[in-house]
């Protein structure tokens, strides 16, 4: 179609086929229409892609830093609990190992509390007159001894009898011009004239302690009781019987003795 007059005809395809001009003065090629987001915009599209891997470092970070702490604590209290398990079973040890070495069991601690036991030994200084007391000897018995004046009784002879030698003296019978006496010639034999009322034991004559060296007849009749008891231990029981009768020429006591041998302890002597 030709030209008017008056310009381009009303349709012509020129303005499709030129390149049309964007708004930001950009070249050819362009559309003219700016997407938000885009590179060519400029918009906020690559700024968010920055935050969001900030966002994932940091949580990263953390939960990194958290596994790292309660690892770490987690190995604290193990090994707390550790030294704790082996102090207790350390103390443990220390205490069963003075039992296991003595092979006694622990005693509990003693206390200043006074024992009510008695005691075994003695409760105060032993009394010079009180010997030693040894087990209870057999009795020797020998009644119907006459003893002639001037004669005397040895208690460890066998059989015991009247004699007038070299032995020692433990029961005398004397007679000075009537004074009529039973006596010792012994410093270490004492005598004892028992009472009506006491028994003529052994016990009896261990326990008394009125000693004398002699006994006038003034002070016996017939039946009186004496103890006697030598330095070399024995105990006899000498029983008065009375004196020869008026009628016989010879002088003489009747006596009947009871001899334990060994009854004392020999290293005791009696103070008189």
């Amino acid at each position: 179609m030709g030209q008017g007059g008056y310009g381009p005809p009303a349709f012509s395809t020129t303005a499709l086929n030129t390149p049309a001009t964007g708004s930001d003065g950009a070249g050819p090629g362009s559309t003219g229409t700016t997407v938000l987001g885009s590179p060519e915009g400029g918009g906020p599209g690559p700024r968010k892609r920055g935050r969001g891997k900030l966002v994932a470092l940091g949580v990263t970070g953390l939960l990194v830093f958290a596994a790292a702490g309660g690892a770490t604590t987690y190995v604290l209290f193990k090994d707390d609990d550790k030294k704790s398990h082996q102090a207790e079973k350390n103390e443990k040890n220390e205490k069963e190992e003075p039992s296991k070495a003595t092979g006694t069991p622990t005693q509990a601690p003693t206390t200043d509390e006074p024992s009510t036991q008695p005691s075994d030994g003695p409760s105060g200084t032993p009394s010079e007159t009180a010997p030693t007391v040894v087990p209870d000897p057999e009795p020797v018995t020998r009644n119907g001894i006459n003893l002639p004046e001037g004669h005397h009784l040895f208690f460890a002879s066998d059989p015991i009898g009247p004699e007038n030698g070299s032995t020692d003296s433990d029961i005398a019978y004397s007679n000075s011009f009537g004074d009529r006496q039973l006596h010792t010639s012994s410093s270490d034999t004492k005598l004892v004239l028992l009472n009506n009322a006491q028994e003529g034991t052994l016990e009896t004559c261990r326990a008394e302690t009125r000693f004398a060296t002699s006994i006038g007849f003034d002070r016996l009749s017939k039946g009186s009781r004496i103890c006697v008891r030598t330095g070399s231990g024995h105990i006899s029981l000498v029983t008065f019987n009375g004196l020869a009768p008026e009628s016989d020429p010879s002088d003489y006591v009747k006596l009947d003795v009871t001899v334990w041998r060994n009854a004392l302890d020999v290293g005791v002597e009696d103070d008189s």
